[in-house]
């Protein structure tokens, strides 16, 4: 058994304005209480140390059982709609944050009722085939590739009356890294993953991918069109760390400016012609094996 960190922001107002005399309470997934925190000034609040299974069983692709402690976090401040977040995940010497918006009350009843956000496992988990694509029937390019500073997601499938959020773009990709793959595995392995992910992103923003066939949104957070978002989860450090680094580099084709659409799968319970992410690990860890 090992252990990982999760510490807290807890903000409002799209998240620009923090939010002090918050008070924390974390579960365990029976109810057990295990902490309470308040945040402080700067709507932070300190990390706690909560247990996670071993950080090796991340390292095999045929491991079923659970690979992170799952945790409950409930969330009150005076003035503000309460808020219960299932499904935190912590892995083993990992440290990770839970950046949390908090709505104001309002006159209406139903508005004050506790909001949940739960988070599902991890993408790796989901046997569902990808079936992405990417040539739209009446093709839309911008001029010229940018990195936008907010991206708008649908929270499900392109046709489906889910809701659509905007993100800025470097959590958007920081929040799909935390979801698609986990943040244990070597680093080369995290960073060729987290390339994929922003190409793949880029080349839907730069096509226009949606607005092409009427949608008002940049992208879906459906695995079988597009990759995993899960809108209020916690993020990891070390995946964290790389997209500040990284977030404005992408893939493309030699003689090309269109950012490359990236495409992956597991590369176990599901296969494409795209990166396996399972075998960035193997491939991670023979070069580190080379390389010693």
């Amino acid at each position: 058994m090992g252990s990982g960190t999760l510490r807290f922001e807890i903000r409002t107002a799209n998240g620009d304005l923090p939010v002090a005399g918050a008070e924390i309470r974390v579960t365990d997934t029976s109810g057990a209480a295990l902490y309470q925190k308040t945040s402080d000034e700067g709507g932070l609040a300190d990390g706690i140390t909560l247990n996670a299974p071993d950080s090796a069983l991340t390292q095999d692709p045929a491991y079923t059982g659970p690979v992170f402690g799952t945790y409950n976090v409930q969330i009150n401040a005076p003035g503000f709609r309460p808020l219960n977040i299932d499904g935190v995940q912590i892995f083993d010497k990992v440290n990770s944050v839970l950046p949390v918006v908090l709505h104001p009350l309002t006159t209406s009843g139903l508005r004050n009722q506790p909001e949940t956000i739960t988070i599902e496992s991890n993408a790796l988990k989901d046997p569902t085939p990808r079936q992405h694509e990417t040539e739209p029937p009446n093709p839309r390019v911008l001029r010229e590739v940018i990195i936008p500073d907010y991206i708008k997601v649908k929270l499900g499938r392109p046709d489906s009356h889910a809701i659509v959020v905007s993100v800025p773009f470097i959590d958007y990709i920081k929040n799909v890294a935390s979801s698609e793959i986990y943040p244990t595995w070597p680093i080369a392995a995290l960073e060729a993953n987290i390339l994929c992910q922003i190409s793949l992103t880029l080349n839907r923003v730069y096509t226009e991918w949606y607005p092409s066939k009427g949608y008002p949104f940049n992208i879906t957070n459906s695995t079988t069109v597009d990759q995993y978002y899960v809108h209020g989860r916690n993020i990891f450090d070390s995946v964290a760390h790389i997209v500040d680094r990284i977030f404005n580099e992408y893939i493309r084709r030699i003689g090309f400016k269109e950012p490359y659409y990236a495409e992956y799968c597991n590369g176990t319970t599901s296969t494409c012609p795209g990166l396996s992410q399972w075998g960035t690990v193997t491939l991670a860890k023979t070069r580190r094996i080379k390389n010693t």
